[in-house]
């Protein structure tokens, strides 16, 4: 992770890439957790996941739009 607001830990990172019918699916797997005593991975899920969510799946449209010309869904 380059940057957080809240102390983090960002671990095992990785992009598997399978081939289907329609062209290749991506799946980008991460674990991240906010460094919060007992509250961590609660807050990680309710507070800290959403947004990490939406800005992986943006990149991952940005490059299948620039790659295609054309984004899924």
């Amino acid at each position: 992770m380059y940057r957080s607001i809240l102390q983090s830990r960002h671990e095992k990172g990785r992009v598997e890439f399978s081939v289907t019918d329609t062209g290749t699916r991506v799946r980008w797997i991460t674990t991240v957790q906010l460094a919060i005593p007992f509250a961590g991975p609660v807050v990680t899920r309710r507070v800290a996941r959403p947004p990490l969510v939406y800005g992986f799946d943006r990149v991952l449209r940005t490059v299948a739009h620039d790659l295609t010309g054309a984004a899924d869904g």
